[in-house]
């Protein structure tokens, strides 16, 4: 439970983007960030349920 408490909320944002355009170009353009941003998001996200899915 102490992992929830060090837990980036822009994290759960970029997340749910992905998981809701379906890619991460499309997530780059809604956020108005880069690419290689959100990759480097969904990379820092040390969490085992979503672990196999961004990999």
């Amino acid at each position: 439970m102490s992992g929830l408490r060090n837990l980036d909320l822009n994290l759960l944002i970029v997340f749910e983007t992905v998981y809701s355009s379906g890619n991460i170009s499309q997530t780059s353009r809604r956020l108005g960030t880069s690419q290689p941003t959100i990759s480097n998001a969904l990379r820092s996200v040390d969490m085992p349920l979503l672990a196999g899915h961004f990999h």
